[in-house]
């Protein structure tokens, strides 16, 4: 037996509150748009390949992307949300590649309080190549880059596995296999496992 709150119906369905009487549920809609700003440019640059990672804990955004006016050069730039929650303001740009890119993703791994970005690397036969990034207050410090698979990349994607470990699935060889393999970052570097294939291959895409 249970104490009612309002009038309940027979074959209502009830919950119970935190004083132990029971009440009918209720439900309410909220109507609303998203509001939509232009939060500022960090450059009048021609970007593509962009990714984004954010710093947790922190208003903070670590923004990788292919500079059209610079070679298509990698670089990354900090960006920081103000208290307006309108609008960005950004630090100083960074050259995390001296060579064509395409980036495919970024991720922040807590294990070593840093970003992962992975991308493909035109001075290096488009090898799969990951680099790693930390915030020093708002400017990015590129720690290490090395190579993931030396095969050419076409498509690739990343996303963090637990705490420590990151997962990329890519399609390498040159519009081949697709892959996946598993990477553990630790201080300037990543070990990585045994690149795994899996689907179709000749031009499967992710």
């Amino acid at each position: 037996n249970f104490t009612a709150n309002g009038n309940i119906a027979n074959g209502d369905s009830v919950i119970i509150n935190t004083d132990g009487t029971v009440k009918t549920p209720t439900t309410s809609t909220v109507s609303n748009s998203p509001t939509i700003t232009n939060g500022g440019n960090f450059n009048n640059v021609e970007s593509n390949y962009n990714a984004v990672s954010h710093q947790p804990g922190t208003s903070k955004y670590l923004v990788f992307y292919r500079d059209g006016n610079d070679n298509d050069y990698g670089k990354c730039v900090i960006g920081t949300l103000n208290n307006d929650k309108t609008s960005f303001s950004y630090g100083s740009i960074v050259t995390f590649e001296s060579a064509r890119v395409e980036i495919y993703g970024a991720v922040y791994v807590p294990n070593i309080a840093k970003h992962v970005v992975i991308y493909s690397d035109y001075g290096n036969s488009r090898a799969l190549t990951y680099g790693i990034v930390y915030m020093n207050g708002t400017t990015p410090r590129v720690d290490a880059t090395g190579v993931v698979d030396s095969s050419r990349t076409d498509q690739a994607d990343i996303c963090l596995f637990g705490i420590s470990k990151v997962v990329i699935a890519y399609q390498g060889g040159g519009g081949g296999t697709l892959r996946a393999i598993v990477g553990d970052p630790a201080g300037s570097s990543i070990t990585f496992g045994s690149a795994v294939a899996w689907g179709g291959s000749g031009g499967t895409e992710q």
